[in-house]
């Protein structure tokens, strides 16, 4: 099983109640009740993975030793991976077979969801799905008419009123962060706040945005990604100035960076490092959108230049590459791509490539003597963002890399899937960065379309003081 790649089965619609997930088939008119784990593995599988990916997730979620979840939960998620495909509800490919669906999938999948959000016609749940299935297809107009419609629906449950947030936000709406505030009261995002999250939740109240904090000390905990963290990093000087001080949460890898772009305006609470802390009120990181009500105005940030810079005269363009994400992110499958994409990039004799991939895909770099790889290696995002800083363009997935080239205002080509994440809106450029161009699919898994405009924009770049051309 574990050469396998498994996914829902395209004639399956579900919707949740509690912890408990209804899977109907629609083809057999039957349905299967999943609750706790099983519900989970089911959200899951809405893409394909790998039961190895899944184990991981749940070992992460919910806090389980390794080798526990390797002799225990290994063998009941394949037990339940077996008796889904037993009954025909998930389906599975070996991993090298092309995991996106074919046409007819696509056809099928599609005339599911209108068939169901035709039978439910005041849940925007449906059409919410619908959407999303067009935008995978990159049928952007269906995918706005269809997302028009949910959001003239009421939305009374927190999860309809989280997938509105996300509509909102692919549509340039920020009140689509308020929205997103909803996700505390899903029942799957209690197994993945952590047991330090849980007893601050019960010892000290989270602040609204509201109350006057100026004699009070704010915890901003961190949530989600690196990427996700670096992104919010913008809204930090802002809470700063209403709070008599503010103790920011961060993994290792970002002390150095953080440390050098705030200074003594934030203490740091370091991921895995136990220190006494002591604060007043505390506030998700991926919470201060909403409370801010606004996106801050762009202050590029900049790098802690620890490194020795890249020296030597040179006829040549400098560029920073990333192909891949945390393979332990659930959707990496959609954002990261196979490394053999970049070669036609890594050709071109008018571009110097530094690699900037870390991770399990760093290894990938052997494989294409001209890309360069830096030395010394790069630990933290402090190295990182020194080596960005002396580049002319970055190219990057959607990852904490794309992030921290962003923050910097280094021009950046940024390469998303088709249902890429909503932040990022709809356009080829981002409020959040001025300096970064989104190059979307135009087709679920066309990573070679993306490639191909990139090699258009890079044909318009010129070396730093100027920027990639639209």
């Amino acid at each position: 099983m574990r050469d396998r790649v498994f996914r829902q089965a395209p004639q399956m619609v579900w919707t949740t109640y509690g912890d408990e997930a209804v899977v109907f088939n629609v083809e057999r008119s039957t349905h299967e009740m999943l609750n706790g784990v099983a519900t989970r593995v089911w959200e899951l599988l809405a893409q394909p993975t790998t039961l190895d990916a899944i184990v991981e997730v749940l070992r992460e979620e919910y806090a389980m030793p390794y080798d526990e979840a390797r002799e225990r939960v290994l063998t009941d998620v394949a037990s339940l991976l077996v008796q889904l495909a037993t009954k025909s509800i998930v389906v599975s490919e070996p991993k090298d077979h092309d995991a996106s669906r074919t046409a007819t999938d696509s056809s099928n999948a599609a005339n599911a969801l209108r068939g169901e959000a035709i039978g439910d016609p005041t849940n925007p749940l449906p059409l919410y799905r619908l959407a999303q299935e067009y935008r995978r297809l990159g049928d952007l107009t269906r995918w706005r008419d269809v997302i028009r419609i949910a959001l003239t629906l009421p939305h009374h449950t927190p999860l309809q009123r989280f997938h509105r947030g996300f509509a909102k936000m692919a549509m340039d709406d920020w009140s689509g962060w308020a929205d997103f505030e909803s996700r505390a009261l899903l029942p799957e995002m209690v197994g993945r706040r952590a047991l330090l999250a849980q007893e601050i939740v019960w010892e000290c109240r989270a602040w609204d945005g509201m109350e006057d904090i100026q004699n009070e000390t704010l915890f901003v905990l961190p949530e989600q990604g690196i990427g996700d963290m670096i992104q919010m990093l913008r809204f930090i000087p802002l809470v700063a100035r209403r709070a008599k001080s503010v103790v920011v949460g961060v993994h290792p890898r970002l002390v150095p960076f953080v440390q050098h772009n705030f200074g003594n305006m934030v203490d740091l609470a370091i991921d895995g490092v136990e220190k006494p802390l002591a604060f007043d009120r505390y506030v998700w990181a991926m919470s201060l959108p909403a409370i801010v009500g606004c996106l801050p105005p762009f202050e590029p940030m900049r790098s802690p230049r620890r490194r020795p810079p890249l020296n030597g005269r040179r006829r040549t363009l400098r560029g920073g590459i990333c192909w891949a994400g945390n393979p332990e992110y659930v959707n990496d499958w959609a954002r990261s791509m196979p490394a053999d994409h970049i070669a036609p990039l890594l050709d071109r004799r008018d571009i110097e490539w530094f690699s900037l991939q870390v991770g399990p895909s760093a290894s990938d770099a052997e494989a294409y003597p001209s890309l360069m790889r830096p030395w010394p290696r790069l630990i933290t995002f402090g190295d990182t963002a020194d080596l960005i800083a002396d580049l002319d363009v970055v190219v990057s997935v959607d990852t904490a890399v794309a992030h921290l080239a962003g923050c910097l205002a280094v021009p950046t080509l940024l390469l998303l899937p088709t249902c890429a994440d909503s932040r990022w809106g709809m356009s080829d450029r981002t409020p959040w960065y001025p300096s970064v161009r989104l190059v979307r699919q135009p087709a679920d898994g066309d990573w070679c379309a993306v490639i191909r405009n990139v090699q258009h924009a890079l044909d318009d770049l010129s070396p730093r003081s100027g920027s990639v051309s639209a």
